[in-house]
């Protein structure tokens, strides 16, 4: 009997060593798969970022745009060159041009 089961586990264990190389492989290309599957996730989620943040920077830029058209009107201009510099609308009829020709 001690020999029968000494027979045996020797058998169990050819199998185990035979099928253990399979189940190495098996257990690789898992990891493998599951740590790509993280990556592409990761990566995802770092591109959805990046395209808010791209969204946020258009806009802001569109704003800022608007804002400069704004500051820089002629009716502004010259609505703060009467009022802070007390500067007066130029007569054209008045002025003489010289020229250097």
């Amino acid at each position: 009997m001690g020999r029968a089961l000494g027979l045996e586990l020797k058998r169990d264990l050819a199998v185990v060593k035979k099928y253990l190389k399979y189940w190495f492989i098996i257990i690789t290309v898992t990891f493998g798969l599951v740590m790509y599957n993280s990556l592409y996730f990761k990566t995802e989620r770092d591109i959805t970022q990046l395209i808010s943040k791209k969204n946020y920077l258009e806009a802001k830029n569109l704003q800022l745009k608007k804002e400069i058209t704004r500051l820089s009107s002629p009716e502004r201009i010259t609505s703060i060159a009467k009022k802070r510099l007390k500067m007066k609308v130029v007569d054209y009829s008045r002025v003489h041009f010289i020229d250097l020709n």
